[in-house]
């Protein structure tokens, strides 16, 4: 049996960023007031550290992170590279990014397209990308999008509160 990585509870940016809607459902939930927002409070779609680091333990346990080391815990991305793609625009705005799961090119190049990697940091990273209100994806100069993040615990930082695997309160 393969196991999808419940990765949607990586720290923070999945959850402050990543809101999905099927408009053929007419859904009316909290992702879907989320979109059509243009303003964010800090209550919503923020969440307490405490309720994160809990998210973050139950899918660290789940993947026996102590004895796994290559197991992807999370993923670093560069806050000047997401900032920078945010206020691109092209004429247009963009007001939401969706976060997909992919395998990295190494991975692909080594003949492994359409294979699974399970949690291994050795295939799995994120792509971005971010659409308008009108949900088509806006990309960046030269049709682009953003990949290049960086697996942890192969990445993780070193020092800082930043290099635990949970986040204290």
């Amino acid at each position: 049996m393969i196991k999808i990585p419940c990765l949607l509870i990586v720290p923070g940016l999945f959850i402050s960023i990543c809101a999905c809607q099927n408009p053929e459902r007419g859904n009316t939930n909290r992702s879907q007031s989320r979109l059509q927002s243009d303003s964010i409070s800090w209550n919503q779609p923020f969440i307490p550290v405490d309720s994160a680091d809990t998210m973050i333990k139950s899918y660290l346990i789940s993947i026996n992170y102590q004895s796994a080391d290559s197991n992807v815990r999370s993923f670093i991305i560069d806050a000047n590279a997401l900032r920078q793609y945010l206020t691109v625009g092209q004429g247009a705005q963009i007001t939401n990014m969706k976060v997909m799961l992919a395998h990295n090119n190494s991975y692909i190049q080594a003949g492994n397209f359409g294979q699974p990697c399970g949690y291994s940091n050795e295939g799995l990273t994120v792509v971005l990308a971010g659409f308008g209100a009108d949900g088509n994806y806006i990309y960046a100069p030269g049709n682009k999008v953003m990949d290049y993040s960086m697996p942890c615990p192969e990445n993780c930082p070193r020092t800082g509160t930043a290099s635990r695997d949970l986040m204290p309160n």
